[in-house]
């Protein structure tokens, strides 16, 4: 036996819940600097807390930037501002850290706390539900109302506000009365009051231009409206809208009798909305840098949810011009279908189409060409965990596993080579498990009853005897669309199964990514159709059997 085994630890489930780990990054528009989120455990509070960490990548230095409430998403305004959704007492806010330095400056106060936000136009927009109709639901939820659930319209609201006039806004709360302080208009502006029909808002998709939105919504909240997309294009002057939009609250508030802008339908000052004829369950997901193009989440054979949603790439022009869906079809180009896998996250830089996949139990990333076919890229030893990010620059920032190492974060550059890039290591999260005995990782391959070829990651005590018979333990994974990756430390391995400790009794854990799982194809992924608890149930079964 090993000698460094007597000297390994082997942790317990508490040991495994207090880890940190990245579960976050962005880099900054120059690729200079990288926003990490660190989710860490509160074990008096009984709950996971995130902070954000921002590394200087040239100078190999990093500081903690919050060190209240826990982060939920960062975004960078400019090369040195930082703006964070943060959540206290159960309520999300987004804040602004200047320099990078200092306590930030709450930009939002939202009644029922923001979801998510996206800087735009000197400001940022941020989903919310709209406190009325969240009010009218919470009474409805309390008391009841006569009507399906099904047919209860979505609370959710899209707002614009602006930092100039905010911080205008602020300065004069601070030096008012409180009758004074009554009359000032908060410059926010509810930019969904434009939609043609209520919607369920799901996807915004910004034009770095600051005058186009892209708006994907399903007519209600529950998942069975998920085919039912619609996406609207709001044009917009931000400026003048905001300031036609103070104007009129402000005649509204000092008018004693009904004014011209009492009417709610009048509106059209916001900007002009065109709804696009996308093919049904389409989704606008990202614009283009320069503006022009847009990149759309498409179904194309049909919509059940086990066919693989692939990437596709269509002029703004022919999108608005488009009369019916298939026209929109028509225009649209598939850049990502020959790859056969499901994209998982995706960017698109100056520098190209990002997008990680799932390739058999790891996860990688693929450069994806308007023209021509994706270019599957050279990490180095990491895979990725799942987000990642591309500068403007070009650097691409991403969270790696593998096997033998629990987490880091690792920036990486492209070369004179198309596929290979330079990665380096940021932030080693390998240092906190240090002497742990977590076993050994081992892919491993069997056939199933019917000849298909089924994969699975099995964890093996670090003294594994071939001659020795293990109990074991199967984990399977949910889904069934899903798979479970070969890394050696996974967010269930902490936080869900006991895996680590199984094996440091001496148990086998097999993860079988049994027919239905990502990673091996169209094919693979619908191999439980009409079929489902019996071929999926012939690959445990054979997995056991091949193991014994």
């Amino acid at each position: 036996m090993n000698s460094s085994i007597h000297q390994s630890t082997h942790p317990s489930c508490r040991d495994m819940v207090m880890l940190s780990a990245p579960v976050g990054v962005k880099l900054s528009p120059d690729g200079r600097r990288l926003a990490v989120i660190v989710r860490s455990s509160n074990w008096r509070a009984n709950r996971y807390e995130s902070r954000c960490e921002v590394h200087d990548l040239s100078a190999g230095t990093f500081h903690l930037l919050t060190r209240s409430g826990t982060v939920e998403q960062v975004a960078w305004v400019d090369d040195n501002t930082l703006a964070v959704l943060k959540r206290d007492d159960n309520k999300a806010q987004v804040w602004v850290y200047e320099g990078l330095i200092g306590d930030g400056w709450q930009v939002t106060q939202h009644k029922t706390g923001v979801t998510w936000f996206e800087p735009f136009a000197d400001g940022i927009l941020f989903q919310a539900t709209d406190p009325e109709r969240e009010e009218s639901k919470t009474r409805t939820d309390r008391f009841g109302r006569f009507i399906h659930f099904e047919q209860e319209p979505s609370p959710s609201a899209l707002y614009y506000v602006n930092f100039a006039a905010m911080r205008t806004y602020q300065a004069h709360m601070r030096a008012s009365a409180d009758m004074e302080s009554d009359s000032l208009i908060r410059p926010v502006i509810m930019l969904s009051r434009l939609l043609p029909k209520p919607l369920a808002i799901r996807q915004v998709a910004p034009s770095p231009g600051g005058d186009t939105l892209y708006i994907t919504g399903w007519p209600r909240d529950d998942l069975i409206y998920r085919r039912d997309t619609t996406v609207v294009c709001l044009t917009l002057d931000i400026y003048t809208a905001l300031a036609d939009h103070l104007r009129r609250e402000r005649v509204q508030k000092e008018s004693d009798c009904t004014s011209d802008f009492d009417d709610p339908r009048d509106i059209g000052y916001l900007g002009e909305v065109t709804e696009l004829a996308i093919p049904r369950g389409a989704r606008v997901t990202t614009v283009a840098p320069d503006g022009n193009k847009l990149l759309v989440a498409y179904r194309e054979r049909d919509d059940r949810m086990y066919t693989r949603e692939d990437l596709w790439v269509i002029d703004v022009s022919a999108a608005l011009a488009a009369d019916d869906a298939r026209d929109f079809l028509g225009a649209m180009r598939n850049i990502s279908g020959a790859l056969d896998r499901q994209v998982l996250d995706y960017t698109w830089a100056a520098s190209g189409i990002f997008g990680s996949y799932v390739d058999s139990a790891v996860i990688r990333v693929a450069r994806f060409r308007e023209c021509g076919g994706p270019v599957s890229l050279d990490l180095g030893r990491h895979h990725l965990r799942g987000e990642l990010d591309v500068a403007q620059s070009g650097r691409m920032a991403f969270i790696g596993m593998d096997a033998e190492t629990s987490a880091a974060v690792c920036v990486a550059d492209p070369t004179d080579d198309e596929v290979r890039w330079q990665a380096s290591l940021v932030r080693d999260f390998d240092t906190q498990v240090e002497n742990w005995d977590l076993g050994v990782i081992e892919k491993l391959c069997w056939n199933s009853k019917d000849g298909i070829q089924i994969e699975g990651v099995l964890r093996k005590p670090t003294d594994f005897d071939p001659d020795k018979r293990y109990p074991l333990v199967l984990i399977i994974h949910g889904g069934p669309s899903s798979f479970s990756p070969a890394y050696l430390l996974t967010s269930e391995d902490r936080n869900v199964y006991p895996t680590v400790q199984l094996v440091n009794k001496g148990v086998l854990v097999l993860k079988p990514n049994y027919r239905g799982s990502i990673g091996r194809g169209q094919g693979f992924m619908e191999l439980n159709v009409n079929n489902l608890g019996i071929g999926d149930l012939w690959d445990l079964e054979s997995a056991v059997e091949h193991l014994t």
